[in-house]
């Protein structure tokens, strides 16, 4: 369903779906699940911190697929069962909000900084050109007061939990007065709305990490091209496919063994490539702890060693 400002899709799911994602790290729940995402930043410019939710549907030797929705608007995502049992994923899903800004009422009682000519004194923050609360003038602390109390009233406006106030200290991106905020905001990509080839965005080129050499590489290949020590098997591989391929260096066990339904709801292992499995203590003052050790899959053989001995675990 397609309206003006909202948007409703609801997809059909396999009974007990495997289903990873949508910024939980545990298996989500099958039934009366409701996640609820809404991030927003730079209410008069863009949405900077927008939640684009994504989720894995594992179905084992059906393999798996992922879904995403290209959205940093309000939304509910429910997981749920119909009245006949049928399983189903659906999104709710506010198109756009109407702009709500409080720098509009703060300009017209003059609770901003000021320059000398008597204008909003301006600067850049992750968020572009910005101004800043004058906390000295008489206007400001009731302004703060109204805009926050009706913007995150129960009845009329945001019903959250909490709230995020980031860079609230004075900080200024622009290197000195005499730069125009606006140009400074668009040459060094603030807000972040594109790619542009940077590891870390919304700073200069100067602070940007080096790319790593390919000699690094080289130097620890043997003449037949493997890496150093057990064939795909220590941990500079997984950093090395991460970097040049974007897989994740640490793994849920089902990605691993993809086939094994035993894996698909461990919480509390994980692999470090696809040969070091990790099993966490999460009891306090436990004095042993209970794992699995799946036996085959695609990529390796079940025989497994305790870390730092000698010994071979039988399964």
């Amino acid at each position: 369903m397609f309206e003006t400002q909202y948007v409703y899709l609801e997809t059909q799911l396999p009974q007990n779906p495997n289903l990873h994602g949508l910024g939980d790290s545990f298996r989500l729940p099958t039934e009366n699940y409701q996640r609820v995402l809404w991030n927003s930043d730079s209410p008069f410019m863009s949405n900077l911190y927008g939640s684009q939710p994504n989720y894995l549907d594992h179905r084992g030797d059906d393999e798996s697929h992922g879904v995403f929705i290209l959205n940093s608007n309000g939304m509910n995502i429910n997981i749920n069962r119909t009245d006949t049992g049928e399983q189903f994923l659906e999104y709710n899903t506010i198109r756009r909000l109407r702009n709500y800004s409080p720098f509009t009422g703060g300009d017209e009682k003059g609770v901003f900084l000021k320059a000398d000519d008597g204008s909003n004194y301006r600067g850049v923050q992750w968020a572009g050109a910005v101004v800043w609360p004058d906390w000295i003038a008489p206007n400001t602390q009731d302004w703060w007061t109204d805009e926050t109390s009706r913007f995150f009233d129960p009845e009329s406006g945001i019903d959250i939990d909490g709230a995020w106030n980031d860079m609230n200290e004075a900080s200024n991106l622009c290197p000195d007065v005499n730069y125009d905020p606006a140009q400074q905001a668009k040459d060094g990509n603030n807000p972040p709305h594109n790619s542009t080839g940077s590891p870390i965005l919304g700073f200069p080129g100067d602070f940007q990490p080096d790319p790593a050499p390919a000699e690094r590489f080289r130097s620890r290949k043997i003449a037949s091209g493997q890496m150093k020590g057990l064939p795909d098997r220590d941990l500079f591989n997984p950093m090395y496919r991460a970097s040049t391929t974007g897989a994740p260096v640490v793994n849920p066990v089902f990605f691993v063994y993809p086939a094994d339904g035993n894996t698909f709801g461990i919480d509390t292992q994980f692999f470090c490539g696809n040969a070091l499995m990790v099993s966490l203590v999460v009891d306090d003052d436990a004095e042993s702890v209970t794992y699995y050790l799946p036996t085959t899959s695609s990529t390796t053989s079940g025989r497994w060693s305790r870390f730092g001995a000698k010994e071979r675990m039988l399964l």
